[in-house]
Order: C-alpha cells, then sequence, then structure tokens
C-alpha cells in the first residue's frame, strides 16, 4: 500500500474548542417522570400520546450523562395540537397552536427551570426545537391573523424553490415570514423561550421551508439577546455536499446536519457500498467554512432508525457508530439507539425508549465520546485521503501533536495498522473493521512512505481523455460529478461537450477522491447516465510521473 499525504501543519486550521455530543430526545416517548400531566394516553397506540414529559428527561439525566453527551435536544415542548390529523399522531409537537405557551402535557414552567438547573450542575446545554414555518390546522393565529398566512395550497412541485417556501407543508398553514409583523412575531416568540428556558442553541424546524433571509434576521436576534454563546442549528435534507454548503451559508446556520456523511456511512457499512463513498464526501470538506461543526448522525426521528437501516445487524450498527465518533463533526444520536430501538416508517421510528434493554451499541458509544474527550483532534482535525478501493479506505487526520489514521475494511475483514519509516502507530481500537492508530512522534507529518510537502488544497490540472464511441446524430457526450468543477452532478453544469481525440483540462484539488459518471444528452436534451454506479478516482498528494490524467470508459451494458 502506498501511503501518500498532503502535508498540512498544525497552525494551518483553526485552535479547537472542546468537543460536544448531543442526544435528541422525542419528550412524549422517553419517560413519563409525572403522571399527574398526562392527559389520555394509550401506549399501545403508536398515534397516541404516551405520557413522556420534561420531568422524565430530568429523572434521565444520569442514563444521557453516563454515556457521554453534552447536550440534550428536545422536541418542541410548545402547546400544540394534540388530536391526530388522520393516521397521523399529534405527540410529536411540530403541530404548533401557542408559541408562547408550555404543553401542559409536557409539565410546568417550574419543571423546565428544574431541568435547565440540572443540566448547568452537570455542565450539559439544553436545546429546542422551534417550528416557524407553519402553525397546526385550526390554531387561534390563523382566525386572529389570517393575512398572516399563505393561501397556496400544498406543495405540488418539491424542486420549485418558490413553492417550497411558500406553500403548505402537508396541510399544514404557512406562515409568511417576510411580513415584517410575522417576522416580529416570531422574533419575539423565540426571545420568550431564550429567556424562560435558557438553552444553548435552537434546532430551528423545516429550514428549507424558510426564507433565507428570516433564518438570518430570527438568528441575529437571538444571538443579540443571549448572554451566552448561541448556536443556531438547522437540518436541510441535502445530500450533495456542494448545495448543502450553499444552503447553510444562505440560512446562516452555525451547525448544519451532515445528510451528505449520514448517507454514506449508511450505504458502506449497512449495504455494504463501496467504501470509496465515505472518502468522496470527506474530500468535499474544503467546500465548508468549517466542517467541523458539522452535526453528524446516523438517523433521526424522521429517518429509518439505524438498527433497521443495517438489517437489524447490531454488529454493523456498533461499526456504524464507532466509525461516526471518529470523523470531525459534533455527533448526534437520536434517543434509543443505545438501546437497540428500530422502526421503518416514521411511526414506527418513534417508539418509546426502553432503559431495560441492553445493547452493544450503548458501550461504544461510552467509549467512543471517551475517546473523542480525550482526543479533541478527532472532533475539529481535517480529514484527507490516504488510499482508498473497493475493498476499503484510509482517512488521515493530522492533530495539533498527533497523526491519526482511520481505516475501514470490507465486512468480514481486518484493517491493517499503517506502515512508517520512522516510528510506528499505536492502535486506540482493538483489531476490527474499523480502526485507528495514532503517531505522537515528532516526525509526525513525515512518516508515511512517499509524503511530499505540498501547499494545502493546491490545486492541479487534469487531462480529461474522452472515449472512443458513436453517438447518435445530435447527441453529446459529458462528464457529471459531485466536485464543482464537473457541476456538482448538474447536468446542466457538466463538463462537455467531450470529443473523442480533444483531451480537455480540469483543475481539481489534490487529496480529492473523484466521483464521476459519463452521460449522454440527445438532440432532444434527454438524459442517458452511462450503464454502471459511480466510479471514482483519487487524485494523489504525489503527481505521477505522466501528470494527472483521466481516460473515460462508456461501458458495456
Amino acid at each position: 500500500m502506498n501511503f501518500l499525504v498532503l502535508w498540512l501543519s498544525a497552525a494551518a486550521w483553526a485552535e479547537s474548542s472542546s468537543p460536544e455530543a448531543i442526544y435528541m430526545v422525542l419528550v412524549d416517548r422517553f419517560e413519563n417522570g409525572n403522571t399527574r400531566n398526562d392527559g389520555t394516553t394509550d401506549p399501545a397506540d403508536p398515534s397516541a400520546f404516551h405520557g413522556g414529559d420534561l420531568a422524565g428527561v430530568t429523572a434521565s439525566l444520569d442514563h444521557i450523562e453516563g454515556l457521554g453527551f453534552s447536550h440534550v435536544w428536545l422536541s418542541p415542548i410548545t402547546k400544540m395540537r394534540t388530536v391526530s390529523i388522520g393516521s397521523h399522531g399529534a405527540f410529536h409537537g411540530y403541530w404548533v397552536e401557542n408559541d408562547r405557551a408550555l404543553e401542559p402535557r409536557f409539565g410546568t414552567h417550574e419543571e423546565l427551570r428544574d431541568l435547565t438547573q440540572q443540566l448547568g450542575q452537570r455542565h450539559m446545554g439544553l436545546i429546542l426545537d422551534v417550528v416557524t414555518n407553519h402553525v397546526a390546522p385550526g390554531a387561534p393565529l390563523t382566525e386572529v391573523h389570517p393575512d398572516w398566512f399563505h393561501d397556496h395550497g400544498d406543495i405540488k412541485d418539491w424542486s420549485d424553490p418558490a413553492q417550497v417556501i411558500t406553500h403548505d407543508v402537508h396541510g399544514l398553514p404557512d406562515l409568511a415570514q417576510e411580513l415584517p409583523a410575522v417576522e416580529a412575531h416570531l422574533i419575539q416568540a423565540g426571545l420568550h423561550w431564550l429567556d424562560l428556558a435558557q438553552p444553548a442553541g435552537f434546532r430551528i424546524d423545516a429550514v428549507r421551508h424558510l426564507p433565507p433571509a428570516f433564518v438570518r434576521a430570527y438568528g441575529a436576534a437571538m444571538r443579540a439577546d443571549a448572554d451566552r454563546d448561541f448556536r443556531l442549528l438547522g437540518e436541510i435534507f441535502e445530500g450533495n455536499p456542494v448545495s448543502l454548503a450553499r444552503s447553510a451559508a444562505a440560512y446562516g446556520l452555525d451547525h448544519s446536519f451532515d445528510f451528505p456523511l449520514h448517507y454514506a456511512i449508511v450505504d458502506v457499512v449497512c449495504r455494504n457500498g463501496d467504501p470509496r463513498q465515505l472518502a468522496s464526501v470527506l474530500s468535499m470538506d474544503w467546500t465548508y467554512p468549517e466542517p467541523h461543526t458539522h452535526l453528524t448522525f446516523l438517523d433521526n426521528h424522521d429517518l429509518p432508525r439505524i438498527r433497521t437501516a443495517c438489517g437489524g445487524d447490531e454488529q454493523k450498527v456498533a461499526e456504524a457508530m464507532t466509525l461516526l465518533l471518529l470523523l470531525r463533526g459534533i455527533p448526534v444520536m437520536t434517543y434509543g439507539t443505545e438501546a437497540g430501538m428500530s422502526g421503518q416508517t416514521e411511526t414506527e421510528a418513534r417508539g418509546d425508549m426502553d432503559f431495560q434493554r441492553v445493547s452493544p451499541v450503548a458501550d461504544v458509544v461510552r467509549q467512543g465520546l471517551e475517546l473523542r474527550q480525550a482526543h479533541p483532534d478527532l472532533a475539529t482535525a481535517p480529514t484527507l485521503s490516504l488510499w482508498s478501493g473497493p475493498g476499503g479506505t484510509y482517512l488521515i487526520r493530522p492533530g495539533t501533536d498527533q497523526l491519526y489514521v482511520i481505516g475501514l475494511a470490507l465486512p468480514g475483514q481486518t484493517t491493517r495498522p499503517p506502515s512508517s519509516k520512522t516510528g510506528e502507530f499505536k492502535a486506540l481500537l482493538p483489531p476490527g473493521r474499523v480502526g485507528l492508530w495514532r503517531h505522537t512522534g515528532a516526525d509526525r507529518l513525515a512518516v508515511l512512505h512517499g509524503i511530499k510537502r505540498l501547499p494545502q488544497s493546491a490545486s492541479v490540472p487534469m487531462q480529461i481523455l474522452p472515449p472512443v464511441m458513436t453517438l447518435q446524430e445530435g447527441a453529446t457526450l459529458w462528464l457529471a460529478g459531485q466536485d464543482p468543477a464537473l457541476g456538482a452532478w448538474s447536468t446542466d453544469a457538466a463538463l462537455g461537450p467531450l470529443v473523442a481525440g480533444h483531451p480537455q483540462t480540469l483543475q481539481v484539488r489534490q487529496g480529492t477522491m473523484l466521483t464521476y459518471k459519463l452521460f449522454i444528452r440527445d438532440a432532444s436534451g434527454q438524459i442517458e447516465w452511462a450503464p454502471e454506479g459511480n466510479r471514482y478516482r483519487l487524485i494523489e498528494h504525489m503527481e505521477p510521473a505522466q501528470g494527472y490524467r483521466l481516460q473515460l470508459e462508456w461501458p458495456a451494458p
């Protein structure tokens, strides 16, 4: 194995802060700490209320803290609709009726203050989920201020950016945040919870359905009023790193959920996908201003549980969790993952927490977060591709005074420690499919065979050599890929048209795991993709003797 790595001084990236980890709680499904506020409950009905409340969260802080989490993220606790809509239950709290009142089923102001105080005593933080996009059908605000809502009906075309922001999401009355009165109302509601609960941050629900200007104004108002560091979290369902980076910047988010990494880990670990996907996603970290601020996760309350995604294989879940905790970012875990909870549909995935069930994942979480505390570089250090192939991938993380290597092997195989000319790498994990090693010598930046001291993120020319093939009259050949130089998967911005015998030059960054695919655009504009999966090419840090070249092929069907 020929290890090639980009030289990077410790001064090349910002000084790290203490690593964080967030535990997400769906309040009604977690723990019933005060039965007097239950109202009507039916634990046997997956759409009914089950009795969880703030007192139950407070009573369970030993469990959450014992796993190693620093923050607790609560689903909405504002007064909400409590009647189901069709087969969809209301227990989740996202159907808001009064955005300045606490939901009585969840507790009192005293119980909320007690939770905040208990978290503070443990040096833990609270994150509240706030809903600013819509209200519940029939909420008082729709009667008092009907002019505050868009009246365009449900979203019909989810690819239309205007509809996504100005139309209803599944029948929920859509607030017109562009109106000054609506913006002021929502900001005042946020300031109310900021003062009452003293949270460390807000997770903004349904970010993609909100105007970016509103989210920026909302965040600025919260930060200006807070007497502490206040963070704005947002979830943008976007698997394209380039698109995610642009959206997160447009909304002014402090932390965005890393869906590209989520999809890569689930596909590679749970579905035995090509491990080069992982290197490909991480090699796009240069598109983010601060990739270590990303919120990384394996599942959430809107997605299938990771155990279900892994086919019920808890060993794969443990491997996926191990990998997540070795990578940059702020890990977020949904309640019950440590107990092996499963579920495919939204209703199934939102089951009741089982504190009695024993799962090996709990130990992985506890040990992984302890490892991150002992080695904070794992949360913040940059990630570079060391070597990748169909059989596995190896990533290098240059820290302040240590060099880390993370390995991922195919199912049933074990990663191998890297070799070096000077000194040895020390294993920080027992042998397994996921490996972690570190080198602490003073020569840590030059321990790998073939290292070259090159400028950080050097951009180099690559010659693209089109294949020889016959096209129908009027058809053209193009190359698309994940990198912006290949259009970030946009067929309108792809490289081309390509003609055999006429190479084109592409500017690429060294260390990138280039992901690409050919397609044909016929005379009418229809697209035909190459009959294969994505292809990969690592742009080595050490330039080949013949220079960087990519010979393209159109495979037989």
